[in-house]
């Protein structure tokens, strides 16, 4: 039987990586306030400051108006609510 040079060979050893994270108090929860600083430009809407938080991008619908994605959804699957009253896409 031939083995393939990759299973001959010595196997590279790498060495273990350690991460490490400070713990969630609430899982799946993110706070953010509006009214903080944004870096590099201030927030020309909500969906600026939705892009600030991991997992939201958006989708531009001309100069300064934009539909908020989190991972993927978008639009009616994507609940929003703004002063107790729903929003749905931009």
């Amino acid at each position: 039987m031939v083995l393939p040079f990759a299973a001959t060979a010595n196997p590279t050893v790498l060495s273990p990586t350690v991460v490490t994270a400070s713990p969630m108090a609430e899982p799946l929860t993110v706070v953010t306030d509006p009214r903080a600083p944004r870096q590099p430009i201030p927030a020309q809407d909500g969906a600026d400051i939705l892009k600030t938080i991991p997992g939201f991008s958006v989708i531009r619908k001309g100069g300064t108006d934009g539909d908020p994605v989190f991972r993927g959804m978008a639009g009616s699957r994507l609940n929003i609510l703004l002063d107790g009253e729903h929003i749905l896409g931009g």
